[in-house]
């Protein structure tokens, strides 16, 4: 019965995501431990040309969803910093790359392959093991 009422919860949020923004997602978030303060950049283009797939996470203070993938996110610079370059964009801070990137709700990961090329994008949490496999899958292929 709960997972029913869950289910409906978030297809109200949803509805609501569209006409209110992300901020009506965090209704319906259970709390959760404050993340780290989120990396502001003033540009993305150097990031894009490091010669390695690349994750760009756009995110926002008091996003529960968000604190969650930075840890993800963290152990992924960690453990995989020699082969991958992550990026936290702050969305509240820079909107204005997040409406050039269309982002609307957060966390979104957009993935871009070695050339800069965005490969996919995904809006929530992913799991460490996910979020490699789509960035070793990261290709574009250019006209």
């Amino acid at each position: 019965m709960k997972t029913k009422w869950r289910g409906a919860a978030i297809l109200i949020a949803a509805a609501l995501a569209l006409t209110m923004g992300s901020d009506a997602w965090s209704l319906f978030e259970e709390p959760r431990a404050a993340a780290e303060p989120l990396i502001s950049m003033p540009a993305l283009d150097p990031s894009l040309r490091t010669g390695k797939p690349t994750l760009i996470q756009f995110a926002r203070e008091g996003c529960p969803g968000c604190a969650e993938m930075a840890v993800v996110l963290g152990r992924l610079r960690e453990e995989h910093g020699d082969r991958y370059t992550v990026v936290e964009v702050d969305l509240l801070a820079q909107r204005d790359i997040g409406q050039r990137h269309h982002v609307q709700l957060t966390p979104t990961q957009v993935f871009f392959d070695a050339q800069g090329c965005e490969t996919g994008r995904h809006v929530g949490k992913l799991e460490l093991l996910e979020v490699i496999a789509r960035l070793d899958r990261a290709y574009c292929a250019r006209p």
